[in-house]
């Protein structure tokens, strides 16, 4: 894997930045990964190993969403 040591800087509104922390979350990724998966979507370079990685990571998250549920009861 390629050294990931460059920044990108992007100006965006509050209510901008709230909504990919919220839906990165939602989606069990973390910002910089949800950010990277729709710019390589935009570009058109989505492999069947990224889109696996990202369902497996939505996947994740909703697992943990119906442990923590079933916790709760």
């Amino acid at each position: 894997m390629a050294r990931k040591d460059s920044h990108l800087t992007v100006r965006i509104s509050p209510e901008e930045l709230e909504e990919i922390r919220q839906f990165a979350a939602s989606n069990g990724m973390q910002q910089s990964e949800f950010v990277m998966s729709a710019l390589r979507a935009a570009m058109g370079k989505t492999g069947v190993q990224e889109q696996f990685l990202t369902l497996s990571a939505r996947l994740a998250a909703i697992e943990s969403k119906l442990q923590s549920s079933s916790v709760a009861h």
